[in-house]
């Protein structure tokens, strides 16, 4: 594949051979609130983590924004995955992060 059909950071590997994207959802309580511990729940906050470690706030928007951006028609195709991250699994997450790009599939997946 020539230069040209490539873009500046990406190489010929990661545009010949694409790879579904992988996300995890976590969420978070605000511990900042000023709501008493039963009124909490309310306060619960879901984040998204992209393959290459990026966070970002859980909405409708930012969800349809990422399915548009890789071309996901189908919701049908997505896979939920439950991941027990332990003492192993961190230092081999913290070592694909400073490796790749694609720190959560090279360690779940």
């Amino acid at each position: 594949m020539e230069k040209a059909y490539l873009l500046h950071n990406e190489s010929e590997d990661l545009t010949l051979k694409l790879k579904t994207p992988v996300f995890a959802f976590l969420p978070f309580f605000n511990r900042y609130s000023s709501r008493s511990q039963s009124d909490q729940h309310d306060d619960l906050v879901t984040y998204m983590v992209a393959d290459d470690l990026s966070v970002t706030p859980m909405s409708m928007t930012s969800t349809m924004a990422l399915f548009k951006k890789y071309n996901i028609q189908e919701v049908d195709v997505l896979e939920e995955k439950v991941v027990s991250i332990g003492l192993e699994e961190a230092l081999h997450l913290l070592h694909c992060a400073l490796h790749s790009e694609e720190a959560l599939t090279n360690v779940f997946l």
